[in-house]
C-alpha cells in the first residue's frame, strides 16, 4: 500500500495518508493526522475509480 507522512514545518503536526486498492480498480485514501482540523477533511474523502 503506498503511503506518505507529511509533517508540517509552521504547526509541528504529523499527517499519514495511504492509498488501499482492494478491488483493482477503486482506490481509497486513508488518512491519519495528529491536527484536529484536518479531521473533517479526512472524513470526507470518498473512494475514486483508477480507471
Amino acid at each position: 500500500m503506498p503511503s506518505a507522512v507529511i509533517r508540517s514545518g509552521v504547526c509541528g503536526f504529523v499527517t499519514r495518508a495511504a492509498a488501499e486498492c482492494q478491488d483493482g480498480v477503486h482506490v481509497g485514501l486513508v488518512i491519519d493526522s495528529d491536527c484536529p482540523i484536518y479531521h473533517p477533511v479526512a472524513e470526507e474523502l470518498a473512494p475514486f475509480s483508477a480507471q
